[in-house]
């Protein structure tokens, strides 16, 4: 869920996502449950295995981040360094004071919980990810597809010689 900057966001993000009585999810015949054909193995296995993962996206769920994370229901958080970088005003610029302390917030903050913790590493390189795994990152998001096909461009292009 993107962009949860409270405990009351979080409640409202686990409510739209978890079934009752848990949740206040509809419970609406689709794929997921076979149209209705699968209903009630999919309410009494399935469903239980649906995790959410709320987005720190802002300063302001850095703030917030310890009521976020011991919402019920809330599995885990991934943090959105560009956003979150952004909230600060500064986007992009890892190595501002402010923004590398957000970040070590977050880091600090979440290994209290046993949830998981995600990561979006942005550059397209292995060892930043490695870097992630090594602090105790759950799950991580690599990159995206244009940075990698154009680092490659930009690398085949300043080797080729015309």
């Amino acid at each position: 869920m993107p962009s949860v900057n409270s405990a009351s966001e979080a409640t409202k993000a686990v409510d739209s996502v978890k079934y009752p009585p848990f949740g206040k999810r509809g419970v609406g015949l689709a794929r997921a449950q076979s149209y209705g054909f699968g209903f009630e193995e999919y309410r009494d296995k399935k469903s239980k295995e649906i995790k959410l993962i709320v987005q720190i996206e802002h300063i302001d769920a850095i703030k917030e981040l310890d009521a976020i994370i011991s919402t019920e229901g809330v599995d885990g958080t991934f943090i959105g360094p560009y956003d979150l970088s952004g909230s600060l005003g500064k986007p992009g610029q890892w190595d501002e004071p402010d923004v590398k302390e957000a970040l070590l917030v977050y880091e600090q903050t979440v290994k209290k919980y046993d949830k998981w913790v995600g990561f979006h590493v942005i550059q397209p390189e292995f060892e930043l990810v490695n870097d992630k795994i090594a602090k105790g990152y759950n799950f991580i998001a690599f990159s995206l597809d244009v940075l990698f096909l154009g680092s490659l461009v930009r690398n085949q292009m300043k080797q080729l010689k015309i």
